[in-house]
């Protein structure tokens, strides 16, 4: 390839115009190498490969002349912006983008016999030189892309090299606490409880191991994490003086500046840098975390971007033996997936996990929920199909229990397993040999919208967006058998539901607590009546939340059979002088001062004035008339003569009392509000303890 002798002509003209401007003008000379170095940059490696001699070969000898004739002054600073670094550069650049072995070896022996006055020079290195040292990596490796840490990590057997630092004499006996470390590629900046050093790494001219400067007094008592970035040395404490980035002088370790950072970077305790910018990482919600890269070269700090990361991975441990698994230690769950745990329960021959994407696995016995699956070992996690596919929202299975109930997205509800006792909403097979099913829908509820289900042993409890609560199976006695519906819960929206063994716990949307089923065991939260006892009229425990009218009278009926007993006492003259006594201390009808604040103990009936005999504290032996009855907020009945609303025979709205009917009916009449009953004791028993 010939160049037009004009051409030539000109660019000889050029070089000659650098070679000698170098002494009159070495600005000017300084500025054309620099934007050479910029276009030789641009191009790749072996890129002017086809470019002829000319025209290359006299730019090569003027570059070489360039950087190995004389040395910087020693005022210059050694930054690699002095003219012969930058011919240093250009020479380099030109090599590698003509591909030339000779010019190669050429251009290494003139840097290694270089004079030595340029043995201390620092070299940009050039960007081309970087493209050809990628090139040769993936030719050895024999893949495109490099693996890096920050992808990869960084291997165990990765280390090629170590050295010793040769620590001053005066702290060679004494303890040190590495704090943190950082380097610009020719020193090693260590941060500890003795000060921080700058130490060479043995490249750029240093020793390695040698301890160039110490400073002793720099934040000893400080902890703090260093980082490098586009030639400045950042240091960030903790704690309360961490609220900027110093500015560490590289030469003598001194401040010499600072950045201040905003209120949410300044609790960061991790920074780091990209060469580029700093950046911070800080703690997220649901064990994430926040990467937020900030330029430092504004005042604030201002953020270029951010970034949430969550590097946590929820797992799941199992405790205990199975019958097919010997080994009693804790076991991580592995469900080969991808997708998060969500929530994991289990049955009687069964597990069920549920995935933050919907999806449902299983294990154990595949029988048990009507999946003929063979060669599949009873301890690995399998798929569970449901119809179309949906996303599953929540699992509901009872403790032992044989069934399971899952809820969509869409408000359906699948039942899978064995229904004994008509727990899927089918109660006209009771009878007939149960058998396990895989996931179908529930015929009962179709059309509803389904929001929470709960399950016990052989029963599903179902709630809908209206807040009705639905049950099937044996828990059913106090249901509409032909929806399902609990009656005695209409008017109360239901939230969530929960079952025991023979009982349920429904929870309102105002935080009410309402419990019903058996109570042998106190588990409804309220006393156990014996079957023995129900008889006698005087051992009912509660009260129905009933109207005005009818608890008007049953007190009436109550206060008839109290004036019987007293009739037929002997000495007694037609039982009017227990009636007179009580009289003369009570206010007249009509004229009572009702108040509000603690409950009290009746002067009359001796019972709670405000939760009357279903008050817990009924049966404490230090209740007094007239003083407080300990059980908390309340009616506190009349403030002159001591007396409950119930002796005075006033009409009051008694709907916040819990209740226990005699006949053991479960309705809303024997279902009892547990934050009332239970606030002040928890306040009692904390007092207590103090």
């Amino acid at each position: 390839m010939k160049v037009s002798k004009v051409v030539g002509i000109g660019l000889r003209s050029v070089f000659e115009l650098i070679r000698e401007s170098r002494n009159t003008h070495p600005l000017l000379c300084t500025k054309a190498l620099k934007a050479l170095l910029d276009v030789l940059q641009g191009q790749v490696p072996e890129g002017l490969k086809s470019e002829p001699p000319d025209i290359i070969d006299p730019l090569f000898d003027l570059l070489l002349d360039l950087a190995t004739l004389h040395g910087p002054e020693s005022s210059v600073p050694n930054d690699g912006t002095h003219l012969t670094a930058i011919a240093c550069a250009c020479l380099l650049s030109l090599v590698v983008v003509r591909g030339d072995t000779g010019k190669y070896l050429s251009a290494a022996a003139a840097l290694i016999m270089c004079p030595r006055a340029l043995a201390m020079q620092n070299i940009q290195m050039p960007a081309v030189l970087t493209s050809l040292q990628r090139s040769v990596h993936s030719v050895l490796m024999g893949k495109v892309l490099k693996p890096d840490w920050i992808m990869h990590g960084v291997p165990e057997n990765s280390k090629i090299d170590s050295f010793t630092v040769r620590m001053p004499s005066d702290i060679q006996n004494s303890p040190l606490n590495f704090k943190s470390l950082a380097s610009d590629g020719q020193y090693l900046y260590l941060f500890t409880s003795a000060g921080l050093f700058k130490i060479g790494t043995g490249y750029g001219g240093t020793l390695k191991g040698h301890v160039y400067v110490w400073k002793p007094d720099f934040y000893p008592n400080d902890k703090g994490t260093l980082a490098f970035c586009v030639g400045n040395l950042y240091l960030k404490l903790y704690g309360r003086r961490g609220c900027e980035f110093l500015i560490v002088e590289r030469q003598s370790l001194l401040i010499s500046g600072s950045v201040p950072l905003h209120s949410r970077d300044a609790a960061a305790s991790v920074i780091f840098s990209d060469g580029e910018n700093l950046g911070t990482i800080l703690p997220a919600k649901d064990d994430g975390f926040v990467v937020r890269i900030l330029n430092q070269n504004t005042i604030p700090a201002a953020l270029i971007s951010e970034l949430p990361l969550k590097l946590a991975r929820k797992c799941v441990d199992t405790l205990g033996a199975a019958p097919y698994d010997d080994d009693v230690a804790s076991l991580s769950v592995n469900i080969a997936t991808d997708d998060e745990v969500a929530s994991i329960c289990a049955g009687k021959d069964f597990g069920l996990i549920r995935t933050t994407t919907g999806k449902v696995l299983y294990c154990g016995k595949a029988a048990s929920l009507g999946i003929k699956q063979a060669g599949v070992k009873t301890g690995k996690w399998c798929e569970l199909l449901l119809t179309k596919a949906p996303k599953v929202t929540h699992i509901a299975v009872g403790h032992d229990g044989m069934h399971a109930i899952f809820l969509t997205d869409d408000g359906s509800v699948f039942f899978a397993g064995t229904a004994r006792r008509g727990e899927d909403g089918d109660q006209n097979k009771v009878r007939r040999q149960p058998k396990a099913v895989k996931p179908k829908k529930m015929i009962k509820v179709d059309g509803q919208f389904i929001t929470y289900a709960a399950c016990n042993n052989g029963t599903t409890a179902l709630i809908n967006k209206d807040g009705e609560l639905l049950m099937f199976g044996k828990d059913t006695t106090h249901t509409d058998q032909a929806n399902g519906l609990v009656c005695s819960l209409k008017g109360e929206f239901i939230v969530q539901v929960a079952l025991g063994k023979a009982h349920a716990v429904a929870l309102t949307s105002k935080g009410q607590v309402f419990t019903f089923g058996i109570n042998n065991k106190y588990q409804c939260g309220r006393d156990f009546v014996p079957p023995g006892k129900e008889e006698i009229i005087s051992t009912v425990i509660a009260m129905d939340t009933c109207g005005a009218q009818e608890e008007q009278d049953v007190y009436d009926e109550l206060e008839d059979a109290n004036r019987e007993d007293i009739e037929n006492q002997p000495g007694s003259s037609e039982g009017n002088e227990a009636d007179d006594i009580i009289k003369r201390h009570m206010c007249p009808p009509r004229m009572h001062t009702w108040h509000h604040d603690m409950c009290m103990v009746c002067t009359v009936c001796r019972e709670c004035t405000g939760y009357s005999i279903s008050c817990l504290s009924s049966m404490r032996p230090d209740r007094n008339p007239g003083q407080e009855c300990g059980c908390g907020e309340g009616d506190s009945g009349c403030a002159v003569c001591g007396c409950c609303r119930i002796c005075a025979r006033e009409n009051f709205d008694n709907a916040e009392l819990s209740i226990i009917e005699p006949s053991g009916a479960v309705n809303l009449a024997g279902m009892m509000r547990l934050d009332l009953i239970f606030r002040d004791k928890m306040k009692d028993l904390v007092t207590s303890y103090q």
